[in-house]
């Protein structure tokens, strides 16, 4: 119990103690019956004497009224400093005393309000219904500004400073400010500023004296406004600091942009070491396939990308090869609109059947799902689906459909990594580069000294993002077993595309090839070249698509109303409930 009482009785202290510093900032009354506390500064008088070093010392005079009970005052210290050249600089201040007006020494407390606030919390002894003094003095090493040869206001040394801040709640009945230069120094201009912070108000008085000129306000300020001081003389009296050369600040200042070409010589030696295909060899034209490669891996290999049509080629290729059939249907939509229709029916594999590949059986398993994420089984026998089914539900599989062809392909023995996983591997830091380089660009603004360079900085870093981002798309490589495959299916496919002349026809022996070529030339998109060598040669329709093929079968036109279905079977495979159905197929 002793333990308790002792907390609690900090705990009183403690409130006791801070509430009287929370009323003073907030400026409202702990209790609403008890009287008003009011506080106003009657004086605030400052003295600035530069040393010819260039250090000069701060003497800060304040007269707090105190109505009320108060324990003491707080008195914001600004650190912020635009130099000549107009960087900003973090003031280096070295606290000497808090006195009252005999110079005996004060309690405070000295602590940081962010980065560039220093605040003095100071306890005024007998502040109550009296009026009191308290002495400031500080010396700030590096508070002067020196301008150049060639500068707006020419050769000039001068003292900038905010006297009073901006950061008081309270009003300033008067305010002055006595700046003492060191001797040999002669003023040359001074200017006096009042009002918010950045305001051009001149409601003050300047007077010069010797080397001595002295500023007072001709009005109260109200909370907010405050007090600005300048006082310019010849150089040659005071110390100037050691200028860096030219070079150097420009150096300090470019740097960071050193730092794109470094982006780009890695890309480029990344490209040259990983990233780059074997040796080209001339395409030739193939009559056939590359050995061991289906449709949607050639598709894929071609352009390093698994897109829509390499898929729907698929559902062609595993229709061919008997393990479904296409039914088209005229219905009704909602009983009046006709509509055509497609229907999928699942069929058993046929006798001495090829094994399916990973990708083609993710696919029938995602074709024939019934709802939901894909069965761990394969679909039922004879089990049948309608292409409208397929929307807002195939979508879920083809992620792991493509990564099924990436799989294959490098199992093959084509590609060495994901050409997915490289190219988002090399996206990812680029992304990164651009997002740091952001941060970076926007607290420039908040920085001090190297504010250039935190804006070359943030715009380096984005364009090396944007190398990065370049150099991955190009990233991606075959193996020398997939740059061969890549020429021969190329070769292939310049047979597809002209497989109408005479002297690519004649290597057309026999009516089944249509049906087994029918699905890479689909995945090349030359469909309806591949069907136009066949007009006449390929008299019946395939049996593994059911349609109003009318009295005779064309080629061309079944190619046509096929081209139909899969697109849109691309669409429905594509929808999702937030695309509303739309499609990239």
């Amino acid at each position: 119990m002793k333990g308790v009482s002792s907390i609690r009785r900090l705990a009183r202290g403690l409130y006791r103690f801070t509430l009287p510093f929370l009323v003073a900032a907030l400026g409202v009354s702990p209790d609403p019956l008890a009287p008003q506390r009011t506080l106003v500064l009657e004086r605030f008088d400052v003295e600035l004497r530069v040393d010819p070093s260039g250090v000069f010392t701060v003497t800060e005079t304040l007269r707090p009224r105190f109505s009320g009970a108060w324990q003491g005052l707080f008195r914001d210290l600004s650190l912020e400093h635009r130099t000549a050249e107009g960087r900003r600089r973090l003031l280096e201040v070295e606290l000497l005393a808090v006195t009252d007006e005999a110079g005996r020494s004060l309690t405070f407390e000295d602590t940081r309000e962010g980065p560039s606030v220093r605040r003095f919390r100071i306890w005024v002894p007998g502040a109550q219904d009296a009026t009191r003094t308290v002495v400031l003095r500080y010396r700030v090493s590096n508070g002067l500004r020196f301008f150049a040869e060639g500068s707006e206001p020419g050769p000039l040394d001068e003292i900038y400073w905010n006297v009073t801040g901006n950061r008081w709640e309270v009003p300033i009945e008067a305010a002055s400010a006595r700046v003492v230069l060191p001797p040999g120094a002669v003023p040359r201009q001074w200017a006096a500023y009042t009002g918010p912070e950045g305001s051009r108000g001149t409601d003050a008085q300047a007077r010069l004296e010797g080397g001595v000129v002295e500023f007072h306000t001709t009005r109260v300020l109200g909370p907010g406004e405050g007090l600005t001081v300048a006082v310019g003389w010849e150089p040659g009296v005071v110390a100037r600091p050691p200028s860096p050369p030219p070079w150097r600040r420009a150096l300090f200042t470019a740097w960071p942009w050193l730092v794109p070409f470094l982006a780009f010589w890695f890309g480029h030696r990344s490209w040259s070491r990983h990233g780059r295909d074997p040796a080209p060899q001339a395409v030739v034209v193939r009559y056939e396939p590359p050995e061991g490669l289906g449709p949607t891996e050639v598709g894929t290999l071609v352009d390093h990308t698994v897109e829509m049509h390499d898929l729907t080629a698929t559902l062609v290729d595993l229709a061919v090869r008997g393990y479904l059939t296409v039914e088209e249907r005229q219905e009704k939509l909602l009983g009046l609109l006709p509509h055509r229709e497609y229907w999928f029916h699942h069929q058993e594999p046929p006798p001495r059947h090829e094994a399916l590949t990973p990708h083609e059986e993710e696919f029938l398993r995602a074709l024939f799902a019934v709802e939901g994420p894909s069965s761990a089984r394969a679909p039922a026998a004879a089990a049948s689906v309608s292409l409208s089914s397929l929307k807002n539900r195939f979508y879920r599989h083809l992620p792991a459909i493509r990564k099924a062809v990436y799989r294959q392909l490098i199992a093959k023995g084509c590609y060495r990594k994901d050409p997915v996983a490289v190219r988002g591997a090399w996206s990812l830091a680029g992304i990164l580069f651009i997002a740091v380089g952001a941060f970076a660009w926007f607290f420039s603004f908040q920085a001090y000294e190297g504010e250039e360079t935190s804006k070359a900085l943030g715009g380096a870093l984005v364009l090396s993002g944007l190398v990065i981002l370049g150099w991955g798309q190009i990233m991606p490589a075959r193996t020398e077993q997939g740059a061969r495959a890549r020429e021969w299916a190329l070769g292939f496919r310049e047979f597809l595309r002209r497989v109408e002349e005479d002297r690519f026809r004649r290597m057309i022996t026999s009516p089944q090839l249509f049906e087994r070529y029918l699905p890479y030339a689909m995945a090349f998109r030359v469909e309806g070249r591949w069907a136009r060598a066949f007009e006449g040669l390929y008299t019946e329709p395939p049996r593994w698509y059911r349609g109003d093929q009318g009295a005779s079968f064309r080629p061309s036109a079944f190619t046509r109303d096929l081209g139909r279905m899969v697109a849109s079977a691309a669409t429905a495979m594509t929808s999702s409930p937030s695309s509303r159905g739309s499609s990239s197929g």
